[in-house]
C-alpha cells in the first residue's frame, strides 16, 4: 500500500492540509473492507494481521501531524526564548520593587494593628480585668482589619460588636452568688460529700443555661482558676445512670480548642472505646478540624496544634459515624456530664441528629458517694 501524506501549508495563525478531502476518500476506500468485517474463532491470525495494518496506518497519520506540529511550533519556541531573555532584565529590578512594597505594606499592617490595638484599649472599659486576655485570645483579632479595604468605621464596628458579646458573657459570669467555704463539709441530701476548699480559695455559685455553664467552665480554667462542680441541678437531656454497670459501655473523651473571646470552644478530637464484659473490642480516635484556633493554653496542654488539625476532616463529617459506633450503649467517663456530652450532642444536633444516650460519669459518682479511685484517675 502506498503510504498516504497530508501537504500541509503554513501561515501565521493557520495550518491547513491541502489535500485533506483526496486523502478523506482514499482512506474511506481503504478502509471500506473492514466495514462488514466478523471475525471467528479461526480468524485470529487475520485479526492479528489486520491490527498490525491499522496500527501502522494510524501512527502514519499522527506522525505526519506531530511533524506539521513541530514544524509550526519552532518559530513561536524560538520567539519564546527571545521574550524570555526580555522578561528576565524586567524581573530583576522588578523583584527589588516588590520586595520593598512587601516591607512597606508589613509595616502599613503593623502600624495599623498598633492604631487598632489602642483604639481597643480607650474602649475595653467594660471587659474589665479580662481585657488582656480577650485581646490575646485567637478568634478576637480579626486580620481582615488590616486590609486596605476595610476602612476604620468598618473594623471598629466589628469591635465593638465583639467587645459587647464578649462583656455581655462576662456579666452572666460573675452574676453569681459568692458564698463562705464552710470550715467542714455540710450534710446535703443531693450532694453528701463536698471537699473542703484549700485555704485562701472561694467557692462560687454559677447559674445559667448548660451553654453558658461550659463556657464559664472553659473560660474560668483557660486563666488557670481550678474548677470543680460540687452541685449540678442542669438537665443535659441525657438519662444518668447512678450506679455503674460495666458489662457494656463506650467510654468517650472529648478534646477542644478552649474558649475564644466569648467563651465558645469546638471540638478538635474525639475519643470512642467500646468495651464488653471488661473486654476492649474496638477504639476511634479522631481529630477534627474546627473553624476556630486552638487557644494557646490548650495547644500547649494537649499538644495539639492548629498545624496538625489543618487538613483533619470537621465535626460534621465524623459525627455521624460516631454516633453509629456508639449506638445505644451507656457513655462512661470522668466528669463527662457537662462537658462531653454537651460538645458531642450539640454537634450531633448541627447536623440533624440526636443523641440521648444514658451516661455514667464517673466524677459524680465518687462525689456522691465519697469515694475515690485506687491510684488516681490515671489508674
Amino acid at each position: 500500500m502506498e503510504p498516504l501524506e497530508l501537504i500541509a501549508r503554513q501561515q501565521p495563525g493557520q495550518v491547513a492540509a491541502e489535500n485533506f478531502e483526496e486523502v478523506r476518500r482514499s482512506l474511506a476506500e481503504l478502509l471500506d473492507r473492514y466495514r462488514n468485517l466478523v471475525y471467528t474463532e479461526d480468524s485470529l491470525k487475520a485479526a492479528q494481521a489486520d491490527k498490525r495494518e491499522l496500527d501502522r496506518l494510524r501512527k502514519q497519520i499522527k506522525d505526519q501531524c506531530e511533524a506539521v506540529k513541530k514544524a509550526y511550533l519552532a518559530p513561536y519556541e524560538a520567539f519564546e526564548k527571545q521574550v524570555k531573555v526580555l522578561l528576565k532584565m524586567v524581573d530583576q529590578p522588578l523583584a527589588v520593587v516588590k520586595d520593598y512594597l512587601k516591607v512597606m505594606d508589613q509595616r502599613e499592617k503593623e502600624n495599623k494593628k498598633e492604631k487598632i490595638r489602642t483604639y481597643y484599649i480607650a474602649h475595653c472599659a467594660p471587659l474589665g480585668d479580662a481585657a488582656e486576655m480577650i485581646w490575646d485570645s485567637p478568634n478576637f483579632f480579626n486580620p481582615r482589619w488590616l486590609n486596605k479595604t476595610m476602612s476604620d468605621r468598618e473594623w471598629q464596628e466589628d469591635m465593638a460588636q465583639k467587645i459587647q458579646k464578649a462583656a455581655s458573657f462576662l456579666q452572666d459570669t460573675r452574676n453569681l452568688e459568692t458564698t463562705p467555704v464552710p470550715s467542714a463539709p455540710k450534710p446535703s441530701a443531693r450532694i453528701p460529700f463536698l471537699p473542703a476548699a484549700a485555704p485562701g480559695s472561694q467557692t462560687l455559685r454559677l447559674t445559667g443555661t448548660g451553654q453558658q455553664l461550659v463556657q464559664a467552665q472553659a473560660l474560668l480554667e483557660s486563666i488557670g482558676v481550678t474548677v470543680e462542680v460540687l452541685e449540678d441541678n442542669q438537665d443535659w437531656g441525657f438519662p444518668e445512670r447512678l450506679h455503674p454497670d460495666f458489662t457494656a459501655y463506650t467510654a468517650i473523651s472529648v478534646k477542644t480548642t478552649g474558649p475564644d473571646a466569648a467563651g465558645n470552644a469546638e471540638i478538635v478530637e474525639i475519643s470512642a472505646v467500646r468495651v464488653r464484659g471488661g473486654v476492649i473490642q474496638e477504639k476511634r480516635r479522631s481529630q477534627l478540624r474546627p473553624r476556630r484556633r486552638m487557644h494557646p493554653k490548650y495547644a500547649a496542654d494537649l499538644g495539639i496544634t492548629d498545624e496538625m488539625l489543618a487538613e483533619m476532616p470537621t465535626i460534621e463529617e465524623k459525627i455521624g459515624p460516631l454516633l453509629e459506633f456508639i449506638g445505644e450503649d451507656t457513655l462512661v467517663g470522668y466528669n463527662i456530664a457537662g462537658r462531653d456530652l454537651f460538645y458531642i450532642g450539640e454537634a450531633a444536633a448541627r447536623v440533624g441528629r440526636t443523641m440521648d444516650n444514658p451516661f455514667f460519669d464517673i466524677a459524680r459518682y465518687l462525689k456522691r458517694t465519697g469515694q475515690s479511685v485506687p491510684g488516681g484517675l490515671q489508674a
